[in-house]
């Protein structure tokens, strides 16, 4: 935001059918972290329990809409938010490939089979340093630069090694990951010669095939929100085979909604699964400083009492300066001195609560300046009455 960077915080909406299952096995882990945390807390570990409940805890979305409203309190249109219907990733890859936004940064790797072009990964807000990955690069790679080699592949033929090393559409065949994936999609290219190589020789579930095609669909098909048009779209058109053979907006997709709730959700207007409509959030605010004690009013008998020792501490000064004069007269230097000092200034601290001593002591202070400068104009006029004497 300080350096004419305007962000765009993109959250998740509903779930996703094809994503159910990925869903509750991870509902059990934080349930399972709960449970952990609060048997670690009552034993004393409260630092192995702070983790654990951290591995408990689920970004809901009324979490994302208090977020929004506190983003643009704070920040007002420099900030930009979008809660997407169904997978952020899917979102954030249909703003990064229509060019609405410059890059992604995300822990998630599935942007890249989603085909976001640039994306800052493992960013540190303290350094402003991450690594970038940008797509077009790992296809032009030379060998041995990477890890696995995918030059000269295409971006279907890369989704597909992804979801059959495991994703959160489908689950991966035992004893296939990212290495034998890789072997198998790089020599055969093809989906049918490819899982027709893979049943050849591994167990497969009679259902992996559906759950594979449909997974590929999801990371190149997905319902996202178009802000152009301010309705929902799929992030690439299906093609008239997949619309011939699923229809032409499968449920496993995400379902079409109308325009006017995908602006809403999309503006985290509604809750993007029940789409009820979220209430506005009541921000923190720091709490107002402690209203000042009253202070006591003078009353008629406080003024009276007040002038007569305001009278009376007159008389006593005038007399103190007299009885200074005369010894200063009469050759007694040292207590003409000391009669003649200024008094201490009143401490105001000591009545701090009551009026009437207040005035007091700002009445007691104003008559010790009088009474010093009178004491200084005697004693010059002393020593001038002398020096013409003399």
């Amino acid at each position: 935001v300080d350096h004419n960077v305007k962000p765009l915080l993109v959250f998740d909406g509903a779930s996703l059918l094809a994503k159910r299952a990925t869903d509750d096995d991870r509902r059990e882990k934080r349930e399972k972290a709960l449970r952990k945390a609060q048997k670690l807390w009552r034993e004393g570990s409260q630092e192995d329990a702070r983790k654990a409940f951290g591995a408990a805890v689920a970004v809901t979305s009324e979490m994302a809409a208090q977020l929004c409203d506190a983003a643009k309190a704070r920040w007002g249109d420099r900030i930009d938010f979008l809660v997407a219907p169904y997978e952020a990733d899917a979102q954030l890859a249909q703003l990064a490939r229509s060019g609405q936004c410059d890059g992604v940064i995300s822990e998630d790797s599935d942007n890249l089979p989603y085909g976001v072009p640039r994306t800052v990964f493992k960013y540190d807000p303290k350094t402003g340093k991450g690594e970038q990955i940008v797509l077009e690069d790992l296809f032009n790679a030379p060998e041995g630069v990477n890890a696995i080699s995918i030059r000269g592949w295409t971006h279907d033929m890369f989704v597909l090694m992804c979801c059959m090393a495991g994703c959160d559409y489908a689950e991966s065949v035992d004893g296939v990951r990212v290495k034998r994936a890789h072997e198998l999609v790089g020599r055969y290219r093809d989906f049918d010669r490819v899982l027709r190589a893979l049943r050849s020789k591994y167990t497969v579930p009679d259902d992996y095939e559906l759950k594979l095609k449909r997974a590929v669909l999801t990371f190149g098909h997905q319902t996202v929100f178009d802000r152009n048009a301010n309705s929902v779209a799929h992030l690439t058109p299906l093609s008239p085979e997949h619309v011939e053979e699923y229809g032409p907006w499968p449920a496993f997709l995400g379902e079409q909604i109308g325009s006017a709730l995908a602006v809403d959700i999309a503006t985290c207007e509604r809750h993007p699964t029940t789409h009820v409509r979220f209430q506005p959030a009541a921000l923190p605010v720091q709490p107002a400083a402690p209203p000042a004690p009253p202070v006591p009013a003078a009353t008629p008998d406080d003024d009276a009492d007040f002038w007569a020792w305001a009278e009376e501490l007159t008389q006593r000064a005038e007399d103190k300066h007299e009885a200074g004069l005369a010894q200063l007269l009469e050759g007694e230097h040292e207590a003409a001195a000391a009669a003649l000092a200024p008094r201490k200034r009143p401490r105001d601290e000591d009545s701090a609560g009551d009026a009437p001593a207040r005035k007091r002591a700002r009445v007691a202070e104003a008559l010790q300046i009088v009474g010093t400068f009178a004491g200084a104009l005697a004693v010059a006029w002393i020593i001038v009455r002398a020096l013409v004497l003399v």
